[in-house]
């Protein structure tokens, strides 16, 4: 469950795009498709090879499931974990 997190300065941040970029669709699928509903809910910005979460899960171990998801995907560098927990 580790995250790779290099330097945001060492990251290929890429130019701003108007369409939903190949890593963007493959990054909301993973919490699309899996089988916990509350992670269904987070929303992430892609920004070329980081990826950053928003949302709110009822436990930290949601929350840490859903950096485990993002940062399992091929081209993801650094993942930032801004979801917040209520429970």
């Amino acid at each position: 469950m580790t995250a790779i997190n290099p330097p945001l300065e060492t990251l290929n941040l890429g130019p701003l795009a108007t369409a939903p970029s190949p890593l963007f669709v493959q990054v909301t699928n993973q919490f699309r498709e899996n089988s916990f509903p509350p992670l269904r809910a987070i929303r992430c910005e892609v920004l070329g090879e980081l990826v950053i979460l928003h949302g709110r899960v009822p436990t930290f171990f949601l929350k840490q499931m859903a950096q485990a998801l993002a940062g399992k995907v091929r081209g993801v560098r650094r993942v930032v974990n801004e979801i917040e927990v209520f429970g």
